[in-house]
């Protein structure tokens, strides 16, 4: 490429590499990651093969009779060579690296350059985004100073070179306080996979404890490792080892005295160790003298890295009821049993309950805990169970069950609501005199579902019939939108036994609506809204409503739930066709709600559409008239307006059209494949409004009782009015009416809405020429030429929001 006058800055460096921001467009190394085949790892020994990518191409710098090297650039910038004086070959450069084994391990930049451009002194080099001169091998890009031809002369990947290749595991992913971490190494030679001894090996494990007080502290344990270790090295963790950390085991494998060297790291979460029993259930009843099902389960356990169960576990199961405890033994009917965790951390055993006839065993029916200790004594879980003789089954007394009864009406905010827990056994008989302990929580409409409690648990005992009030009180000034509130009630039998449920606090969410006591505004005549709340205290109503013309605005005062009224009169001279009033209520609690309210002004125009076809078949065309009526609009309307007509039913069309009287006569052929039935025609036309029509079509077959082909759908719009199909029109004539004219369709929202009445306005000027007859335009229909604009109608100026575009 050519770049005659190329300009220069102080260092006589060209102004082209910062004005263009060329960075290698003309060629070189194709990006910065052009180097391939280097793997991440490599080891002292080994031969290496790699490559880097150039650009070729028309577009591009001849590669072919270019020089190229490559290096290894050590941290300390320490560099090595790796092969001169290579080429291209195709659109890539090879390279052979024979690492020396007593090569010094670590990590390297390998680099590739064009050393043709780079000893060039016609050639400029620079850093990456122009950062400057600096050194010659922080040059990335070259520009050639005649030309401004601009090239990619060095491209780097790193890599880590190792001695050996070294491989670690522990006894566990998951460790526990007061355990030995055992490690295993092994150091492979990488040049032939056989296992080698390092000249020495070091190794480190990171841990933190708990010294009190919410704080810990990081210990770091290590060592070296003599020959015959065999690469194995193992710590006690103690026992304040902090909850849900990580242990970071690491270990290096050295040569060459520590000029070589090879690491490897894993890490080891701590755990907790956890018990749950499965059978029995909470609560569930087992008999004196019998046999039961003990089913358990031992894991260590993490928040975040899982679980994993815990083996060879010893446990000892226990019953006990007060001051009384007894070991359980196994049954009988099966043989060799064991509370030993197995693999998957699982316990389970066919276990016999006491004899309650002994006079040494004090049990009796009730309440009681079932026990699992670890082999240190220390307890692991426990459960509560139902303890009953066989023979007195009755579930009277027996279990707990509590249901909570909500108001009958909305809680409202700011008033004392009575809830009602009632607490019943597992015959559904009343419990009098259990304890019931309840708890209001305020919870948040985060992800996480955040609770806040404003007191404790409150308490009281059911009287005969097992019931107890529970009062509520949500405080003022509570957004319900914001919180949602939840009852908490636990109830408790005299064996122990609980129930917790719980129960959604039903709010009285403060509402307000607005409402027009007219179906559309007069000038010059009030208009009465009402205001209508639910849930607020007492409140203020702040309205306005703005037109063209007046602004409206008032205060009034609104009773709790209750209705308020206020009245707006629109005086004469406003051109707004619908009005819109805004309020918003503030109550005493600080609730704020808003409303809004569309009212339409007095119609005035109506469109009636109609056939006098008596008989309609399918493929016929039929006559459709309409009428524009004009009512108290006193303004002339601006012809021509847009006309659409919808054809509802078995494929359904619609066509637009421009008009020009206030009424007319439309031909429309129907589809040829019609069915027998009813359809739906409706004629929207442009700010006067719209009309439906149904008709009675009847198939050419029902019409002939013969059966015909069916034909392609086809329709049309003939003209008897005088209309132009926008479909035989380009789009550039009907930009320019609209442009000529300075109007445009509002949205006039659902279909079924008041008609909206388009007063326009009376400061018409005389247009410079009317729009070209609409049979000269290319694809016109040969009509009859409609009736030009007249002048007085003509205004250019934006109106009802409509802006002409921009020029270009």
């Amino acid at each position: 490429m050519q770049n005659p006058g190329l300009l220069s800055d102080e260092n006589n460096l060209p102004l082209h590499v910062n004005a263009r921001g060329s960075y290698g467009s003309d060629g070189g190394f194709a990006g910065g990651s052009a180097i391939d085949d280097l793997g991440g790892t490599n080891y002292a020994g080994a031969v290496v093969q790699f490559s880097a990518r150039v650009l070729q191409g028309d577009n591009y710098q001849d590669a072919s009779q270019w020089i190229f090297s490559s290096y290894a650039i050590s941290n300390d910038g320490s560099k090595y060579k790796i092969q001169e004086g290579k080429n291209a070959v195709s659109d890539k450069v090879y390279f052979e690296w024979d690492i020396p084994t007593s090569f010094p391990t670590g990590l390297y930049d390998i680099c590739v350059y064009i050393d043709s451009i780079r000893d060039d002194d016609g050639w400029y080099g620079y850093e990456d985004y122009w950062l400057g001169g600096g050194d010659e091998e922080d040059h990335v890009y070259h520009q050639n100073s005649d030309t401004g031809v601009d090239v990619r002369t060095k491209v780097c990947q790193n890599t880590d070179v190792e001695m050996y290749r070294v491989e670690l595991i522990t006894s566990t992913d998951l460790a526990l306080p007061d355990e030995v971490l055992e490690v295993w190494t092994n150091t492979i030679n990488p040049r032939n996979g056989a296992p080698i001894t390092p000249e020495s090996s070091e190794w480190e494990i990171v841990y933190f404890i708990d010294d009190g007080d919410f704080s810990y502290e990081e210990v770091i344990k290590s060592g070296r490792l003599n020959p015959s270790s065999d690469g194995y090295f193992s710590i006690i963790l103690p026992t304040n080892l902090r909850e849900e950390s990580n242990i970071q085991v690491q270990f290096w494998a050295n040569a060459s005295g520590g000029t070589q060297t090879s690491y490897v790291s894993s890490v080891v979460r701590v755990a907790t160790l956890e018990t749950q029993i499965n059978l029995p259930t909470n609560s569930q009843t087992v008999y004196f003298n019998e046999e039961f099902i003990l089913s358990a389960k031992v894991t260590r356990e993490t928040q975040y890295y899982g679980s994993m169960g815990e083996n060879g576990l010893q446990f000892t199961a226990l019953i006990k009821q007060g001051d009384a405890q007894y070991t359980l033994s196994f049954s009988d009917s099966l043989a060799q049993q064991s509370l030993i965790s197995d693999d998957k951390g699982e316990i389970s055993g066919l276990m016999m309950m006491p004899d309650n006839n002994y006079p040494s065993i004090t049990l009796v029916d009730g309440f009681a805990e079932l026990i699992l200790k670890y082999p240190d004594g220390s307890v692991a879980v426990s459960e509560g169970v139902f303890l009953l003789e066989r023979g007195s089954e009755s579930n009277t007394g027996m279990g707990v069950n509590v249901d909570i009864i909500p108001p009958t009406n909305l809680v409202n905010v700011g008033q004392e609501a009575i809830f009602k827990a009632k607490v019943v056994d597992d015959e559904g008989l009343p419990i009098q005199g259990a304890w019931v302990y309840h708890i209001l929580e305020k919870r948040g409409d985060d992800y996480y579902g955040s609770s806040t409690r404003d007191t404790g648990w409150a308490y009281g005992q059911t009287d005969s019939q097992g019931m107890l009030d529970i009062s509520i009180l949500i405080s003022q000034g509570t957004n319900p939108e914001a919180y949602t509130y939840m009852l908490m009630v636990k109830a408790f039998n005299v064996s122990g036994a609980s129930d917790l449920e719980s129960e959604y606090v039903q709010l009285n969410e403060p509402t307000v609506s607005l409402f027009p006591m007219a179906p559309y505004w007069q000038e010059n005549v009030p208009v009465k809204f009402k205001v209508v709340s639910s849930g607020l205290s007492d409140a203020i109503v702040n309205w306005q409503a703005d037109t063209n013309l007046f602004e409206f605005e008032g205060k009034i005062a609104l009773p709790k739930n209750g209705e308020a009224e206020f009245t707006i009169t629109i005086p004469s001279g406003e051109d707004v066709s619908r009005l819109d009033v805004n309020i918003i209520v503030i109550d005493s609690n600080g609730n704020i709600l808003t409303e809004n309210s569309r009212l339409y002004h007095e119609p005035s125009y109506e469109i009636d559409l109609w056939t006098n076809e008596e008989r309609i078949v399918a493929g016929e065309v039929i006559e459709l008239n309409y009428k524009i009526i004009q009512n108290k609009a006193i303004q002339a309307i601006q012809w021509p307006v847009i006309l659409e007509l919808k054809f509802v039913g078995g494929t359904s069309y619609s066509e637009t059209n421009l008009v020009f009287e206030k009424e007319g006569m439309l031909a429309f052929q129907l589809p040829s494949d019609l069915e027998t039935g009813t359809y739906l025609i409706e004629l929207d036309i442009e700010d006067f409004g719209e009309d439906i029509m149904f008709i009675e079509v009847i198939s050419q077959e029902d019409d002939s009782g013969i059966s015909g082909s069916v034909s392609s759908f086809s329709h049309s719009m003939q003209d008897i009015s005088p209309i132009i199909s926008l479909s035989s029109l380009v789009l550039g004539s009907i930009c320019l009416i609209m442009l000529i004219r300075g109007r445009k369709k509002e949205d006039l929202g659902d279909p079924w809405d008041l008609p909206v009445s388009k007063n326009k306005p009376t400061n018409q000027q005389t247009p410079q020429s009317n729009p070209p007859p609409m049979n000269s335009l290319p694809g016109a229909m040969n009509l009859p030429q409609p009736p030009p604009i007249p002048q007085n109608q003509y205004d250019p100026s934006p109106q009802f929001g409509y802006q002409p575009p921009p020029p270009y």
